[in-house]
């Protein structure tokens, strides 16, 4: 007995091994094992979903655990992991508590938005249960919650209002998309939700569409206006044409001052930029106020001062905080008296003091001490103290006096004056922090100073240690950045792997403790690094170095261009070899794809056979024939986008090209916007396909989301601005080469499971070519490795992106990539189909992070991984 025991206990440790190596796997084949222990089969499926709850939630009915407590662990271990999916398959656990179900939906709902699509699932029916699990998804995914309100049932007006608001708050654009969804029958309150959806769209150009989803609820008429903007990006010239007819919809021109200073604007992005903010304030101008109150606005100047305003993310906040001002009677008398000599920012300082006043709030004693404080003559200062008193405005159910008097009265009993004024700012900082973390309720703890709140709540949300300054050095490095949510986007993405999240909190200290470079670079936990500085102690001091180059400087020659941008076969292909459409079964889309097979014909007949059954099917097979008829459609779909993007449209483009009559031009152009709509439809008949999917990665849905904005920019006349080429090692850029450029899966609202390799790309030393715009951001790019053939280094260029990605830019990445390789001396390769074999594999000997994703091998790795085929650039 005691030796079967031992086998027991033997076969019970190999097992606890597999799960912690590969705990999908593990859980596909527990039954082979022949475990029958309990207590043994609990122990190793938390083990399963600790390592992977994406591929052990689907499994764990074959476990045949029973004790429904043990049930609840690994459901709840399962909904911290992956809560969509652990959503889809809740049946699976057998679990009939009420409570344990609610808990488990909470969780899922706090760790993914779309479980709202699978709450039917849960058969949880108290309606205020309900609401508590709705508005959890609301915070998470505004526009998803949206899009799926009404699977959840609930029916309570006041319910359903404050959702919308969550909604609104987490994302306007969305939840624009979907605002009658909601069933709010009161049209003021869905008024005020408009409102929030516009407040909330993170760029203006997205506030247009914004806009057009809102028609009904606002009245706006200004769809040529809106159309411009969306269908032509970057195009000023048609921009102000577009605005300056617009104007005659009012009867006195408020808003030609602003055209004359947009006119002066040499930087083409900056001066598009103005004129999308324009247009937003003339559209919203028409939708919200009488003549009367524009030119209010326009003698008092707020309208300037707010164009003057130097942080664009905040500007159409302040108008609209402008706007409902001047809506009431009261307002417009504040908005009136400031029509004196005061400067820009004391006027927008004093035009949200009058909102706060308008709520019985007394700012006065907090403006005298902000006047007397020189330190917030600084510019940058003043935008925080207008940032603050702006949110505090946007904030209902808030301690407003409270905060403002704590401001004043938290400050050192001792010290100079520039000390108390420093005091000042950081507990300004500190309001700023603790508001847009959504964490109010902390106001009221008055055992802790407001910078001691600030810093706890982020340190809680970044897991990065004691840091001095906290609130300070994270609102100077990340909240000032380009992208300001990207940092806590990021972090809620990765906070369910313990492993992931702990390195993130290293790379957030090494950052704001300015020490990012010397870390990544440091040969301490980095074999590779090791490895290439015994080759040659110098490399890694001439890896450091960074290059950089304005495109305008270049010579493009088009007969030089190294490979031509993707079909859209080859991108399809690329997508599949990364499994971002792992979960359909696509064997006919494959043979035509790899063999070109004629496979449209029969797929077209499935489709046809398939929906006639499912007009007469029983409730039984619905979900099956569904699922069926949605994987033949997509790969018909996929081949159809095929055929039109890579033959129709060629063939008619050379066609153009060679016509010399212009009325055969003429239509020959017609045939060429008519095969470019026919794509749209394609896409977006195949977005609607991943989107209702139970089962499909949110991976191919971004993909198709970048292509369908590629094709809405085929006729856009793009501005001509300064570009640059260089090479970046800088802690922003990389954290967003993957947002900024469609096509990436390392984005930072990516999926989570193949996201994670962004934390390789920060910490392991590599580094970042990129192409900028004037306005800092990824036009393109890829990422530069320093690998070993297992004698010498050798540069590899990775993929580049985007997948549409423009032949200058392309040009410009391998110039510089070049240029690198003849700095430190030695070769350069990429994979490609064509050119010079290397002969030699290249390897990656494993660095600190402990995850990065390679596209050479399309998959996430350790760190260490061997890139095979590689040719010379």
């Amino acid at each position: 007995m005691s030796f079967e025991k031992g086998q027991k206990d033997r076969l019970f440790k190999f097992v606890q091994l597999c799960a912690k190596k590969n705990g999908g796997v593990t859980a596909g084949n527990i039954t082979n094992f022949g475990i029958t222990n309990q207590e043994q089969l609990f122990e190793i499926a938390k083990l399963c979903v600790q390592q992977n709850g994406y591929g052990t939630v689907c499994h764990i009915h074959r476990f045949g655990i029973t004790n429904q407590n043990h049930l609840f662990e690994i459901a709840k271990l399962c909904a911290q992991q992956d809560g969509r999916r652990t959503g889809f398959f809740i049946p699976s656990f057998g679990i009939t508590d009420q409570d344990q179900l609610f808990e488990i939906a909470k969780l899922c709902a706090q760790q993914d938005g779309r479980t709202g699509f699978f709450i039917t699932k849960f058969g949880i029916t108290n309606q205020n249960k309900l609401f508590e699990i709705a508005k959890l998804c609301a915070q998470q995914n505004g526009e998803e919650t949206g899009r799926f309100i009404t699977i959840f049932g609930i029916t309570d007006q006041d319910h359903l209002y404050e959702i919308a608001k969550l909604c609104a708050q987490q994302d306007g654009k969305g939840t624009a998309r979907y605002i009658m969804n909601f069933g709010i029958t009161n049209q003021d309150r869905l008024f005020e939700i408009g409102l929030l959806c516009i407040r909330n769209c993170p760029s203006e150009n997205s506030r247009f569409r914004c806009f057009q989803d809102l028609g009904k609820v606002f009245n706006v008429f200004a769809l040529q206006v809106l159309a411009v903007f969306i269908n032509n990006p970057n195009d000023y010239n048609q921009a102000e044409k577009c605005l300056c007819l617009y104007q005659n919809q009012f009867a006195n021109r408020h808003f030609e001052e602003f055209f004359t200073l947009i006119a002066r604007i040499e930087e083409p992005h900056v001066r598009y930029q103005n004129y999308e903010f324009l247009a937003n304030v003339m559209v919203l101008c028409k939708a919200l106020l009488d003549e009367d109150q524009i030119q209010c606005l326009r003698k008092s100047k707020i309208l300037e001062s707010i164009f003057k305003f130097g942080r664009p993310n905040l500007k159409f906040p302040l108008f609209l905080a402008a706007a409902l001002l001047a809506k009431s009677s009261e307002g417009l008398k504040k908005i009136d008296a400031l029509q004196g000599e005061l400067d820009w920012q004391k006027k927008l300082t004093q035009l949200l003091a009058a909102r706060l006043e308008l709520e019985g709030i007394d700012i006065s004693n907090f403006l005298k001490m902000i006047e007397k404080a020189s330190l917030f003559k600084a510019k940058e200062n003043q935008q925080a103290l207008i940032e603050m008193l702006l949110l505090m405005a946007e904030e209902k159910n808030l301690p407003k006096q409270l905060i403002l008097e704590r401001i004043c009265k938290e400050i050192p009993e001792k010290g100079t004056k520039g000390d108390r004024e420093k005091a000042y700012l950081r507990n300004i900082q500190s309001v700023i922090s603790i508001l847009e973390f959504k964490e109010t309720v902390q106001f009221k703890d008055q055992s802790r100073s407001l910078s001691t709140i600030a810093e706890d709540i982020l340190k809680k949300k970044f897991l990065c240690g004691n840091i001095e300054e906290f609130a300070s050095k994270y609102n100077e490095t990340f909240r000032n950045c380009r992208n300001p949510s990207a940092i806590v986007t990021y972090a809620s993405k990765i906070k369910s792997d313990k492993i992931g999240s702990e390195y993130f909190g290293a790379f957030m200290a090494s950052t704001l403790n300015k020490t990012f470079l010397l870390d990544r670079y440091k040969l301490e936990n980095n074999l590779h690094l090791q490895t290439l500085n015994k080759y040659d102690s110098k490399l890694i001091e001439k890896w450091k170095c960074n290059q950089s180059i304005e495109l305008s400087r270049l010579n493009f020659d088009p007969s030089k261009i190294v490979q031509e941008p993707l079909s859209s076969k080859e991108w399809l292909k690329q997508k599949i070899a990364e499994n971002h459409l792992k979960q359909f079964q696509l064997n006919d889309l494959n043979a035509y794809l790899k063999k070109g097979e004629e496979v449209t014909k029969s797929l077209g007949v499935m489709r046809g056979k398939l929906g006639k059954e499912l007009k007469i099917s029983d409730s039984s097979q619905t979900d099956i024939l569904t699922k069926q008829l949605d994987t033949v459609s997509l790969q018909l779909l996929c081949i159809q986008y095929i055929e039109v993007s890579d033959n129709t449209l060629p063939s008619l483009y050379k066609e153009y090209a060679k016509e010399m009559d212009q009325q055969k031009k003429g239509q020959i152009d017609i045939r060429i916007k008519s095969a470019v709509d026919q794509l749209k439809q394609y896409l977006d008949q195949l977005q609607k396909i991943v989107s209702k999917n139970a089962y499909a990665p949110c991976e191919f849905s971004n993909d198709l989301d970048g292509k369908i904005r590629d094709i809405k920019e085929i006729n856009a006349t793009v501005a001509l601005e300064r570009e640059i080429v260089e090479e970046t090692d800088d802690p922003i850029d990389i954290l967003l080469c993957g947002t900024e450029v469609s096509g990436s899966c390392q984005r930072v609202d990516g999926d989570p499971n193949l996201n994670k390799g962004l934390l390789g790309y920060l910490m392991n030393g590599n580094k970042l070519l990129a192409v900028k715009g004037s306005e800092g951001t990824f036009k393109a790019g890829c990422l530069l490795r320093l690998l070993w053939d297992g004698e010498k280094p050798v540069l590899f260029m990775e993929r580049l992106y985007p997948d549409n990605i423009k032949d200058r830019h392309r040009q410009a990445l391998e110039y510089l990539a070049k240029q690198k390789a003849i700095q430190l001396g030695i070769p350069l390769c990429c994979k490609s189909e064509t050119g010079q074999e290397y002969n030699k594999p290249l390897y990656a000997l494993g660095g600190p992070s402990p995850y990065e994703y390679c596209d050479a091998v399309s998959s996430i790795t350790d760190g260490k991984y061997t890139i095979k085929n590689v040719k010379l650039l």
